[in-house]
């Protein structure tokens, strides 16, 4: 779907509401929004450039996990 096929369908949903919902609709899209925005990486932040930096020196030493071993590890 485009994006404005996508945005017509969001107003279609929405016009075909209770208008006893909307105030709890407007209160999910709110919160939507700020989690996309606090979800937000700052690239010049330097830990995460220090970080980014150390990946990249573990890597040139092939000091590697394969996706496995991460998933493994991570759920285990």
């Amino acid at each position: 779907m485009s994006s404005v096929e996508l945005k017509s369908e969001v107003i279609r949903l929405v016009n075909e509401m209770d208008a006893a919902w909307m105030e709890d609709l407007l209160s999910s899209i709110r919160v939507f929004i700020e989690q996309q925005h606090s979800h937000h990486i700052d690239t010049t932040s330097p830990e995460l450039l220090k970080s980014l930096n150390e990946s990249l020196i573990q890597a040139g030493q092939n000091n590697l996990f394969s996706n496995e071993e991460v998933l493994k590890k991570n759920f285990d």
